[in-house]
């Protein structure tokens, strides 16, 4: 009698279905909404995040809620408190001067890459935006600001690293926080329209040594007027309203409303 071979229990992978593409888009929802509402400042560093409110204000479950709230905690934009609940978090010096580091190490490399690489009609489309007339009486300063945000939108996404652009990306939503809390005066706009106007030239040469090396400059200088904003001198009103932690290794006064 011949015998049968057992047959081994499968090694196939089931795909996890305990949660359908309604659950994550409505995960999604929430996880948009409240990370947009903490980069605006309109959820300050230190408040609370009322799960109920956004629960009733969504219109949706305790389970996407809490899915997105994870989401947020692992970006860093919100802490979760033992027996407290769920807190937005906050900005701290140690944490910012770390990011600035890192990003301009990333995205002057993004920068090296990008050069020669960006797309003609979009090169052509920043460009357009950078280079609109502007006086120092008469200046557009949201538009500025946009066309900057615009070309360092259009090196992260044109360097040919999706990883790297991940990255950036990530880190760039964490500045929008930083703009927010310390609103650039019309003086520091125009300096940092002529370093874009420096870097889209750069990108347009095809220079990518150059075009990192600006960039680098440029957000390390951002890093130091950031700093003087966020630490006045000792005894003068604090530059922003907001709460911002000094940590340990951190120099400088403690910011709180």
């Amino acid at each position: 009698m011949v015998k049968r071979a057992k047959r081994k229990p499968s090694q196939e992978i089931v795909p996890d279905t305990s949660v359908g593409p309604a659950d994550r888009s409505l995960t999604d929802r929430a996880y948009q909404q409240i990370k947009e509402e903490i980069l605006t400042n309109r959820l300050r560093p230190g408040d609370p995040l009322r799960v109920d409110y956004f629960v009733r204000r969504l219109k949706i479950s305790r389970t996407p809620m809490r899915e997105a709230i994870q989401q947020l905690e692992k970006e860093g934009l919100v802490e979760i408190r033992s027996r407290m609940g769920t807190f937005v978090s906050h900005i701290e010096l140690r944490e910012i001067v770390e990011m600035y580091q890192v990003r301009q190490i990333l995205e002057g490399f993004a920068a090296r890459l990008a050069a020669g690489r960006v797309a003609p009609d979009r090169l052509a489309d920043v460009e357009n935006q950078l280079t609109r007339p502007q006086t120092k009486e008469n200046a557009d300063y949201a538009a500025i600001s946009k066309a900057g945000l615009e070309l360092h939108r259009a090196i992260v996404e044109s360097c040919g690293n999706l990883v790297l652009t991940r990255f950036v990306l990530s880190l760039q939503d964490h500045f929008r926080r930083f703009r927010a809390v310390t609103p650039q005066s019309p003086e520091r706009i125009l300096e940092f329209h002529q370093d874009h106007l420096r870097i889209l030239d750069a990108l347009k040469k095809g220079d990518g040594l150059q075009a990192e090396r600006l960039i680098q400059q440029h957000l390390e200088r951002a890093a130091q007027l950031l700093m003087e904003r966020l630490l006045p001198q000792w005894g003068q009103k604090p530059a922003t309203p907001f709460i911002v932690r000094v940590t340990a290794g951190s120099k400088g006064p403690e910011i709180a409303t």
